[in-house]
């Protein structure tokens, strides 16, 4: 009986990790939820026995950008462990604006920036900045750093995440081994017209910020739409809405507590189209941020399926 019982708890964990494994970039991120992730480099060399890595200054929290629904990268905020305050970040990675590309979409496995040819990988309670991808984008010469999801909504900890625990594991295995796998994933899909019409819309959004003022931008603008429409016709189910003032909001479920959908200004998100939306606040009290659900309405529950529905 012993020995069944740990053939089980054995499977169990198989199965368990297998799962995790299966998740895209994005979904890894969903879960992790309105946490901050404490930050480290010179994470220990591929083949050195001597696990380590240095803790850095600041703590981070991480938006996923979107155009018009598709998920196009992420955004991330710093703040510093003496001052406090909160930035954005400088190096944001957002497809719309960069050359960077979503490998394995849908099920994207990792966040590619061209130029540097370094990438972006979440499994687990982690996230990677990868330096020396290679060609097919499943391997890599060094992890950069290390965003460890550890510090929950009210600023404290959470137990049992942190470096030391990271390290016990083979973090290079881990990393190609998830990047082997969900490449099969991708490989034995094929695209459909919508997913190709997604990744054509982050192509558009990136060449409008870049020529925004000049001639093409009325013709990417019609094609924008035409991609837009097609990605609507069976979107009854959703909402998508779009914030059209100058600065960012916050929506969320009536009465929540917790962070809900961030919009930044001229953004849009996806929504449930038969729930209600509500406005949320947010402030900094010098060690959290703190979100409270308004009773002002963004959005109003079946308004708007399959449509565009603008908030400010």
């Amino acid at each position: 009986m012993k020995y069944q019982k740990q053939i089980i708890l054995a499977l169990a964990i198989l199965f368990t990790s297998a799962a995790q494994a299966a998740d895209t970039f994005y979904e890894t991120l969903k879960k992790h939820g309105d946490v901050r992730y404490s930050y480290f480099y010179h994470v220990y060399k591929d083949g050195s026995s001597d696990k380590r890595a240095t803790r850095k200054n600041y703590t981070y929290r991480i938006d996923i950008k979107d155009v018009e629904g598709v998920y196009s990268g992420i955004y991330t905020y710093k703040t510093s462990r003496d001052k406090g305050s909160e930035e954005q970040f400088a190096d944001n990675i957002d497809g719309s604006k960069q050359k960077i590309r979503n490998i394995g979409y849908p099920h994207t496995r990792m966040l590619y920036h061209e130029s540097s040819n370094s990438g972006y990988v979440a499994i687990g309670n982690y996230v990677f900045e990868l330096e020396g991808v290679n060609e097919d984008k499943t391997d890599f010469k060094q992890i950069k750093y290390l965003y460890i999801a550890n510090i929950g909504s009210d600023g404290k900890k959470i137990k049992g995440i942190n470096l030391k625990t990271a390290l016990k594991s083979d973090l290079y295995k881990m990393v190609r081994d998830y990047l082997a796998e969900m490449k099969g994933i991708s490989d034995a899909y094929t695209l459909t017209e919508k997913d190709e019409a997604s990744l054509e819309l982050i192509e558009y959004a990136r060449a409008e910020y870049k020529n925004r003022g000049n001639a093409e931008w009325k013709a990417h603008q019609e094609e924008k739409a035409r991609l837009k429409a097609l990605l609507g016709e069976s979107g009854g189910d959703e909402v998508i809405l779009k914030n059209t003032s100058s600065s960012t909001i916050f929506i969320a479920d009536e009465g929540s507590r917790n962070k809900g959908t961030t919009i930044q200004s001229g953004m849009t998100t996806k929504w449930p189209c038969d729930r209600d939306a509500y406005f949320q606040t947010s402030t900094y009290n010098g060690s959290q941020t703190i979100y409270e659900t308004t009773g002002l309405k963004a959005y109003t529950a079946g308004s708007g399926c399959g449509e565009t529905i603008e908030i400010q």
